[in-house]
Parts: structure tokens; sequence; C-alpha cells
């Protein structure tokens, strides 16, 4: 899956990113930081359990 897909992906179903690994997070930050959109990212992903390291970038 293209960075972008995972991104489209995780910005409309939020709970798509429970299957992710540490590759897979590493991949939607980065995409998302890029793309100017981990504000929007974080705002979807409130609620959700995350890892730790991801969870602090949300914050």
């Amino acid at each position: 899956m293209s960075e972008a897909c995972l991104l489209v992906r995780a910005l409309a179903h939020p709970e798509s990113t429970r299957a992710l690994d540490a590759v897979g997070w590493t991949a939607l930050i980065a995409i998302a930081r890029a793309e100017q959109l981990m504000g929007s990212l974080a705002h979807r992903l409130d609620g959700l359990e995350l890892p730790p390291k991801v969870a602090g970038l949300c914050a």
C-alpha cells in the first residue's frame, strides 16, 4: 500500500491503524508530516489506543 493510501485510510477510518506495526506507523507519521496533516491525523486518532511514542506525537 502506498503511503498516500495509508494516510487517506487512517484519516477516513482511524480504527484501521490498529493493524499497523512499527514500520506502518513510521510511514504514516512521515507522510502526515510531509503533507502537513499531522494535526488532522492526531485529531482523527483521538480516543484510540495508540503506541506510546505515537501518542506522544499526537499530544
